[in-house]
């Protein structure tokens, strides 16, 4: 690889370069952005003893010759590697973003690029359908017009054409192959340039070790996609070494790589999501394994190891697999269950066994699934999976193979299933607007006083009810919202590094730490979490917490932390609304079921909330449209919300005229129509 001449160096670092001329100011300053954010994420990872040891030269060099680029090569290599995907030509690059190089820059730039091996110039090496794939559709129209192929209605059918157009007629293949690839040429010019595959490898493990921390973040596209005004909590990073090695990084980094794939693996394919499985199952086989007394003291950073990442990637296969490969699947199963037996996968392997064993009609080792389960590893399981299990139990536990004994062990290890019929419910009768297509939304049709119609969907048509009917004068869908107040109110706590807590805050791009969505994180913080749920409960004064709630809205609430900034779903006023009607007490209660377990118990809340600031009341709903179910997540939060004193409904917006599935009992259930 040549290095730049010392007069092209000076004219980077001087910032003489022609996109400081640019008269397209507004154009300039997002690519000086989007430099600065890449650039500073390889300084990041050089400037880290912790991490700096794990690139080799190769990188290095490539970096720093990177780094003393003119700008323009700098944003052409950045932009191949994170959002210009095949050969693109450079003029055309050129066109849309730096119009003011003159075409002997771009002949230089490809020079310069092609040189250092930071790009592929044979377009041929990609194979004609992926090329053809990568031309516009009107350019794929004219190469088929070359040929005599009719118009196709669609890019894809077109190329499905030319490239038949190659197999039907051997004696002439190659000279009709060769006229479509110098239509190709033709079209993409002499320019044309895709990102180097091992230079991408080289950047692509950089980026790896500066945001390995950040699961949102493995994906660089939505990186670089995010509001790059947005900052991230401040905090200092640890001198932490995750990585012993490079081999150790390495094998992580083919696993993340391996996991990245499966997303584009179209329609779910069963066949190759199975070969990939069988892969994984073997790798795993042979993998050395992770030594556990190594995380005796970090439990949080065991994630970031080839195994754990295979572990996952193995349970989503056998998640989508478990009915199409059955016997393979449960193969995959009873490996991971006999291997790993302290995961936090464990109920979910279980779960999917349990699943496997009926589908194959196997009932009693099932049921036996289930009772090895809660007999031995009940540490290990969420709580809604024991619910789960007992909901499956309870429908399998008199089947005709299931003996007195084994009955017996299987209830005695069951909780108290949860009765749906003590939930506070309300009926809502409207008319559904018909649809023939599946999936969709369903929409009800409201007709107002004077006539006219409105169409809503079922939360909307619950939310009328309750403000017309009820006594509430507000509401709103408060996913999301009820979580971000929470992380308003602990910002202090989730972002101090008092008390040290180990490899919690390693990267300036974590945007929680690492300990967040593990139990541990409460008992790493067992005092300072309890003193503040204590004062939001009681201690501090109205005035006092009402102060504190806009202090630190004012403070953190731009920052993207726990969920994502905070003002895009909360302002002040709401704030105030939730401390004044859902009362301080439950506040405080609800509060404390999400810091205790915020991985579980994040998700599935009521999606309703309702409130009336002058009465200071407020109800939480959940909303069910005809046919729908409830989860068992959105059941213990039911049963949590009734059980701390919140005001809690279950709202069923029916179909007038539908058979319901609820007692029709005018004294149990309340009916309205809209």
């Amino acid at each position: 690889m040549s290095n730049q001449n010392d007069e092209s160096q000076k004219e980077s670092t001087s910032s003489t370069s022609s996109l400081t001329k640019s008269p397209k100011k507004d154009a300039n300053k997002t690519i000086d952005d989007f430099l600065k954010v890449m650039n500073d994420i390889f300084d990041t990872v050089l400037h880290d003893q912790n991490l700096v040891h794990i690139i080799d030269a190769e990188t290095k060099d490539l970096l720093k010759i990177l780094r003393f680029a003119k700008k323009e090569y700098q944003y052409i290599c950045y932009s191949l590697f994170t959002r210009m995907f095949g050969f693109r030509s450079l003029f055309t690059i050129r066109s849309d973003y730096m119009l003011n190089l003159t075409d002997k820059q771009v002949i230089e730039m490809f020079n310069f690029l092609k040189e250092n091996k930071f790009v592929d110039t044979d377009i041929k090496e990609d194979g004609m359908p992926s090329v053809l794939k990568q031309l516009t559709a009107i350019d794929v129209k004219n190469i088929g017009l070359r040929l005599n192929i009719k118009p196709k209605r669609s890019k894809d059918k077109m190329i499905q054409a030319l490239l038949l157009k190659c197999t039907n007629q051997p004696i002439a293949k190659t000279d009709i192959s060769d006229i479509i690839w110098k239509e190709i040429n033709n079209k993409l010019g002499m320019y044309a340039v895709r990102i180097n595959d091992s230079f991408r490898k080289h950047i692509n493990h950089v980026y790896l070790l500066a945001t390995f921390t950040n699961k949102r973040f493995q994906n660089i596209e939505n990186f670089v996609q995010r509001d790059l005004k947005r900052d991230f909590p401040d905090f200092v990073p640890e001198n932490y070494k995750v990585f012993s090695d490079r081999e150790q990084f390495l094998r992580y980094a083919d696993a993340c790589e391996l996991k990245k794939t499966l997303g584009a693996i179209k329609n779910h394919d069963a066949v190759q999501l199975q070969e990939i499985g069988k892969k994984v199952h073997e790798t795993l086989t042979t993998l050395k394994r992770t030594n556990d007394e190594i995380y005796l003291n970090t439990p949080h950073l065991k994630r970031f190891t080839a195994e754990s990442v295979y572990c996952g990637i193995l349970t989503n296969i056998c998640e989508t697999l478990k009915t199409k490969y059955a016997d393979k699947v449960q193969e995959f199963l009873k490996y991971l269950i006999e291997n790993f037996p302290r995961s936090h996968r464990i109920g979910t392997w279980y779960m999917l066994l349990y699943d496997v064993l009926i589908f194959r009609k196997q009932t009693k080792e099932a049921v036996n699934t289930i009772i090895t389960a809660l007999s031995t590893k009940k540490e290990y399981i969420l709580e809604h999976q024991i619910y789960e299990f007992t909901h499956k139990a309870q429908q399998q536990k008199e089947h005709k193979s299931i003996d007195q004994k084994c009955h017996d062990e299987l209830v005695g290890l069951l909780v108290d299933p949860i009765h749906l019929e003590h939930f506070p419910q309300a009926v809502v009768d409207a008319k559904e607007v018909w649809t023939d297509q599946s999936g969709r939304q369903r929409f009800y049709e409201i007709h107002n006083s004077d006539g006219s119609k409105l169409y809503k969907n079922a939360e909307q048509v619950a939310q009328a009810h309750y403000i017309e009917t009820c006594g509430y004068t507000d509401g709103i869908h408060c996913e999301g919202r009820i979580m971000h107040s929470f992380t308003l109110f602990f910002w202090e706590i989730i972002y101090s590094q008092t008390p040290n807590i180990p490899g919690t805050f390693l990267s300036k791009y974590q945007e929680v730490p690492l300990d967040m969505y593990t139990t541990d994180f409460y008992k790493n913080r067992k005092q300072l979490i309890d003193k503040r749920l204590k004062d939001i409960a009681e201690d501090w004064t109205y005035k006092e917490i009402i102060q504190n709630a806009t202090e630190y809205w004012n403070k953190y609430s731009h920052i993207s932390g726990l969920g994502g900034p905070i003002c895009e779903t909360l302002d002040i006023k709401f704030l105030n609304i939730i401390v004044d009607c859902i009362g301080r007490k439950i506040l405080s209660k609800i509060y404390e079921r999400l810091v205790k377990d915020i991985h579980q118990y994040r998700s599935e809340m009521p999606d309703l909330f309702l409130w009336n600031v002058d009465e200071k009341k407020a109800k939480f709903v959940k909303v069910k449209g005809e046919n729908d179910e409830l989860s068992i997540k959105q059941q213990l939060w039911l049963k949590y919300l009734l059980e701390i004193g919140a005001n809690v409904e279950v709202c069923h917006v029916q179909s007038r005229g539908s058979k319901r599935k609820l007692d029709d009992n005018e004294n149990d259930h309340q009916r309205t129509d809209q």
